[in-house]
C-alpha cells in the first residue's frame, strides 16, 4: 500500500450498535451473545479511499431523471421571457411554481415509458393559461410546439 497523504483507510463496514432481535411471540428483545458481536467487528477490513482534490477526476453525474427534468424545463422556458417579464410579481411566482411542477409531471410521464402527447399538451396548456391577456390560439400553438420538442428530445435519447 503506497504512503499517500491523500488516501485514508476506512472500514468497509460501518460500525453501529446492533439492533436487538425481537421475539415473535412476546415482542421483547432477544439478548445476543458478546461473541457474536465481536465476530462481526473483527470482519471489518480497511478500504482505501482517495481524498485528493484532483480536478481531472470526474464528479458524480446527475441522475437520469434530473437530466431529463433539466432538458424539459429548458424546453418549457424557451421564448417565455417576454411573457414572464410582462406579469406582475405574484403572477410571475405562480407561473414559475406551476412551470416547475409541470416539468416534474412531464418528466415522470417520460420515465414511465408510456408517453401520450395529449397528456403533455394538456399539462403545458394548464401552465400557459396562467399568462394574463394572451390569445387562446397562441397558447395552444405554443403548447403543441413545446410538446413536440419534448417528444423529439425523448425519442433522441
Amino acid at each position: 500500500m503506497p504512503d499517500n497523504p491523500n488516501i485514508e483507510k476506512i472500514p468497509d463496514v460501518i460500525e453501529q450498535a446492533p439492533i436487538p432481535e425481537q421475539s415473535a411471540d412476546t415482542g421483547q428483545p432477544i439478548e445476543q451473545a458478546p461473541e457474536q458481536i465481536s465476530a462481526v467487528e473483527q470482519e471489518a477490513t480497511p478500504v482505501e479511499v482517495n481524498l485528493s482534490d484532483d480536478t481531472n477526476q470526474t464528479t458524480p453525474q446527475a441522475s437520469n431523471a434530473q437530466i431529463v427534468l433539466q432538458k424539459v424545463e429548458n424546453i418549457l422556458s424557451q421564448d417565455m421571457d417576454k411573457a414572464f417579464l410582462s406579469m406582475d410579481v405574484a403572477t410571475q411566482h405562480q407561473f414559475k411554481v406551476k412551470g416547475e411542477q409541470t416539468g416534474r409531471q412531464i418528466t415522470v410521464l417520460l420515465q414511465k415509458g408510456k408517453v401520450t402527447v395529449q397528456k403533455i399538451i394538456s399539462l403545458i396548456l394548464e401552465w400557459l393559461r396562467i399568462i394574463p391577456q394572451v390569445n387562446r390560439h397562441y397558447i395552444e400553438q405554443e403548447a403543441k410546439i413545446k410538446a413536440e420538442n419534448i417528444i423529439s428530445m425523448y425519442q433522441d435519447k
